[in-house]
């Protein structure tokens, strides 16, 4: 009978650091759903419309999956009977 191990490793790494660095001129973007993205001189553009896009497909995938399930019952229902 052939045996399974399952291991775990956790390494810690410390350094010494001379200074820390404030980043200057820096972009940071998001994949989330509200801000998705930020910059060093304090801009930020919100996921508003994203959000909606989202949330729209979201209910027409929805709306499609209820129409197949309802189709499908229908026609393995026509085709038992």
């Amino acid at each position: 009978m052939e045996s399974k191990t399952t291991f775990f490793l956790n390494v810690q790494i410390e350094v010494e650091c001379d200074a820390r660095v404030s980043p200057v001129d820096w972009i940071g973007g998001d994949r989330g759903r509200t801000d998705i993205l930020h910059t060093s001189n304090g801009r930020a553009w919100s996921g508003k419309l994203r959000k909606t896009v989202r949330d729209r497909h979201h209910r027409v995938r929805l709306e499609r999956h209820k129409a197949d399930a309802k189709t499908l019952s229908h026609d393995l229902e026509t085709a038992v009977g």
